[in-house]
């Protein structure tokens, strides 16, 4: 039976290019958390990347254009949006500054947000906090100066704050922004966007299985099999959709769990390797690397200094 350890092969189901408008650009997103500030300006081109964007607006507006409408993004509220729809900026009405955070999708799915939160967010959906809360803007801040510190305390507490805010989003209260001209899609779009939503669920339902047995022996037929669908479609549309395989998805959970325990705990490495879900510690040594740039014993001693 083939592992989520074997090699991918090309999907057998093609479809994948009728799912999503393919954007112009790809944007390069660093990997991990990231957060930036600036002043808002209209995008020359429509695009992309895998995370989680949360988009705070100390002021005005401004209007993202989709595949499906153009949304708008009021002030002092956080917005957060799947950065793999792609969206280009071709408005702003008397800007200040935004603060923009990125967040990876594989660290978000494992948090305690509601379902439905997350299904609107795979959906395509933009949503907005209820309430303006006077702490947001200063929040954005410490975070923007937490990860440049490369102290990785300081971006442990910063992420753990990122959290529990969206986690008090949830409970104080959230809504979906509708898209300005939804109404006028073409049935072309409308096709399009139907398509897009429904395997974007498919996705969901797999990133979550994946989210919840990352540390388990995982068979691509068995995540399939989640999503009620063949291997190669599965295959075909988390590549579409997250911009890597499931191979590399899985590893992304795996490395996540394993840099959080070297961390935290005083475990040894070859038990922290196994635990996160590794079939080996060479193994695990050799993706560690090649993901974080030093071997799991400095990336602990680093933490601790």
């Amino acid at each position: 039976m083939e592992t989520i350890r074997s090699r991918i092969h090309s999907p057998s189901e093609q479809p994948v290019r009728q799912i999503y408008m393919q954007p112009q650009t790809h944007l390069h997103v660093p990997e991990g958390f990231f957060v930036e500030h600036h002043i808002p300006d209209v995008m020359a081109q429509t695009h992309m990347h895998g995370h989680i964007e949360i988009n705070y607006l100390s002021r005005g507006s401004m209007i993202y254009q989709l595949p499906t409408g153009n949304v708008h993004i009021p002030a002092k509220r956080l917005v957060l949006f799947w950065g793999q729809v792609p969206h280009r900026v071709i408005k702003v009405n008397d800007p200040d500054s935004i603060h923009i955070a990125y967040l990876p999708l594989s660290q978000v799915v494992t948090w305690p947000l509601p379902d439905q939160l997350m299904q609107y967010l795979f959906d395509g959906t933009f949503v907005a906090s209820d309430n303006i809360n006077n702490l947001d803007s200063p929040l954005m801040t410490r975070w923007l100066d937490d990860f440049q510190t490369d102290d990785p305390h300081r971006a442990s507490l910063a992420i753990a704050e990122i959290q529990l805010r969206l986690r008090r989003m949830a409970i104080d209260g959230w809504h979906a922004l509708e898209l300005c001209n939804d109404a006028y899609m073409s049935t072309a779009s409308a096709n399009r966007k139907f398509k897009r939503k429904a395997a974007a669920r498919k996705v969901q339902m797999m990133v979550a299985f994946m989210a919840q047995n990352y540390t388990q022996t995982l068979h691509v037929a068995d995540i399939a099999a989640v999503a009620g669908i063949s291997k190669g479609y599965a295959m075909a549309i988390f590549t579409a959709f997250m911009r890597r395989s499931l191979t590399q998805y899985v590893n992304e959970l795996r490395l996540n769990h394993a840099r959080a325990l070297l961390m935290d705990t005083n475990d040894k490495i070859v038990s922290i390797a196994l635990d996160s879900g590794f079939g080996s510690l060479s193994q695990f040594y050799s993706l560690f690397h090649k993901q974080f740039g030093v071997a799991p014993s400095a990336y602990r001693d680093s933490t601790r200094r």
